[in-house]
């Protein structure tokens, strides 16, 4: 529930229409932002707490992590899930996601390689997530290679 991150959202949206943003929580909290942002309300769904996130995740072309704290399972759901994640470049701290694979990165690919996390990791600033998000969703060996890793 940042300024920050929805401007973030916002800069994905103005660029297509077509584009839907899905969100998880307790409280829908768009409507405020989709206000004072100028975000189009219709292109924006709540959809509560998930009983069984891994059956949505799966319909998802990325998940992008929050600025501050990041996802907690959801992030793990959606590696189980294969759906890629794309983490922001300056934030507070790692993602549980992030941090997970810094703990186990050595046992996850035949190369051994401490660098997993910089090296398959997809990162968004505002100036590249139109790319980043564009290429998720057109380049479908491009999301199924980050999904994989």
């Amino acid at each position: 529930n940042q300024k920050n991150f929805w401007e973030i959202i916002h800069i994905i949206l103005s660029s297509n229409k077509s584009y839907p943003y899905f969100y998880c929580g307790h409280n829908p909290i768009h409507k405020h932002w989709c206000s004072e942002l100028g975000i189009p309300i219709d292109q924006v769904q709540f959809l509560g707490w998930l009983e069984k996130p891994h059956l949505k995740l799966k319909e998802m072309a990325f998940l992008i992590d929050g600025l501050n704290l990041g996802h907690g399972y959801l992030g793990i759901e959606a590696m189980a899930a294969e759906v890629p994640i794309i983490f922001p470049e300056k934030k507070n701290s790692y993602s549980n996601v992030e941090n997970y694979l810094i703990r186990t990165q050595g046992t996850l690919k035949k190369e051994n390689d401490k660098n997993y996390l910089n090296r398959y990791s997809l990162v968004y600033s505002k100036e590249n997530i139109l790319t980043v998000v564009n290429d998720l969703i057109s380049k479908e060996d491009y999301n199924q290679f980050y999904g994989s890793h």
